[in-house]
């Protein structure tokens, strides 16, 4: 199936009521729990699903069988956060201080209530100095995205067992100045220039990063995350465009071309891949090479258990970083 059929038909779509979402992927069968590998379609994703007694004309108009012979998939995909959700919490290995950065570990910038996951060290592609890439609203402000050089923490402050102190100051914790960010490309990435601590190019529970690949139907894909640690999922959806919520939606803020990705443990899996914390993590495949960024999954009661992340080559272009 080609990305054109998509891109044909993906603005009228987008554009009506309770649709957050279009990709090509592999056809989902939530009332069955099933995931056909063999079938691919255009998918429609929504904020909820309608019984049929509900359904006015322009939800007939989105339920199509198929378009231009490419079958099409309606899933219900509810993004925006909720509070109906299990407490899950980071464990300590995650949160400690690290003399020696690596991935899969608590940072967080100058938002006190903002955390999330070093992704991974990376290199500037011009002067070779290592960097943290993770979210920008991870390790930035969301409020001040064009201020550079403010201060990223390890652990981030939210992970701290008790405020700082004066007996125990900024440096012990600050790590990095951010540096640059994908937000005004429509990325939600950023890196941070390494200031007082050495890094490593592994990730906790997985090992090193070996260089990186382009995400494709089917890849087998693993993370380490701060709060559901080390989760394995299989890219089930490529060239997502959409909204991670109604409001992204109504200001505009589009994404384009993510990747998304369901348990390896299928539909009727009880783990939860993607939670608050987990933002920045790196995707990779089962031999280490990066292949996305996540930042977003879904609301705790959606049928279908997912991740959305932006295909690595892009952020890396952007960012003007690399592996090695």
């Amino acid at each position: 199936m080609e990305k054109n059929v998509n891109e044909k038909v993906k603005d009228d779509f987008l554009e009506k009521d309770g649709v957050m979402g279009m990709d090509i992927g592999f056809k989902i069968i939530e009332t069955d729990r099933k995931v056909l590998q063999d079938v691919f379609a255009i998918r429609v994703h929504v904020e909820r699903k309608k019984n049929k007694n509900d359904l006015i004309q322009q939800d007939i108009e989105i339920i199509k069988d198929e378009i231009d012979g490419v079958p099409v998939d309606i899933i219900q995909a509810n993004i925006n956060p909720r509070l109906s959700i299990p407490r899950l919490r980071a464990s300590e290995l995650r949160t400690q201080r690290k003399a020696d950065l690596n991935g899969g570990i608590s940072v967080g910038g100058i938002n006190k209530k903002g955390y999330g996951t070093l992704g991974a060290i990376v290199f500037d592609r011009e002067e070779g100095k290592p960097m943290i890439l993770s979210n920008f609203h991870v390790l930035g402000d969301l409020n001040d995205p064009i201020r550079k050089n403010s201060p990223v923490f390890q652990p981030a402050i939210a992970n701290l067992k008790k405020p700082r102190s004066r007996s125990d100051p900024d440096s012990n914790y600050m790590v990095a100045a951010l540096s640059r960010s994908g937000i005004s490309q429509g990325l939600d990435c950023a890196v941070a220039e390494i200031k007082n601590r050495t890094a490593s190019n592994h990730i906790l529970g997985i090992g090193p990063v070996k260089g990186a690949i382009a995400p494709r139907l089917g890849l087998r894909v693993k993370k380490s995350g701060l709060v559901t640690d080390i989760t394995l999922g299989i890219v089930d959806g490529i060239y997502w465009t959409g909204y991670v919520d109604p409001q992204a939606k109504i200001k505009k803020q589009l994404i384009k071309n993510a990747v998304h990705i369901i348990s390896r443990e299928g539909l009727d899996s009880k783990e939860e891949i993607s939670y608050y914390g987990d933002s920045g993590s790196l995707w990779v495949t089962e031999n280490n090479y990066a292949v996305a960024l996540h930042f977003a999954g879904e609301l705790y009661d959606n049928p279908v258990e997912f991740a959305l992340a932006y295909p690595i080559h892009e952020v890396m272009k952007i960012l003007g970083v690399s592996f090695s």
